[in-house]
């Protein structure tokens, strides 16, 4: 399994023409033509259980697997066949 880390866009740069699934389209590629030397056959992403993240991903078709509780920042991880 291969996770996605860090993916996220700034909304502080005004005009920011960069989608969040034009961003997840790169990360696409580029874990495309690493699998033949590293293998894997899901890649994963954790956030927030918030509703428009779990929606984006959702959308991207990624699966929630589990809810990670935590005190300071809940997750919940996901992940896509690639």
């Amino acid at each position: 399994m291969i996770l996605i880390g860090q993916l996220s866009k700034n909304y502080n740069v005004a005009n920011n023409p960069i989608t969040g699934s034009e961003l997840l389209s790169v990360a696409f590629d580029i874990i495309a033509s690493t699998t033949e030397a590293v293998g894997g056959r899901y890649m994963m992403v954790e956030c927030r259980p918030e509703p428009k993240l779990l929606k984006f991903y959702h959308d991207n078709s990624f699966a929630e697997i589990d809810h990670i509780p935590d005190n300071n920042v809940p997750m919940v991880q996901m992940i896509r066949r690639i």
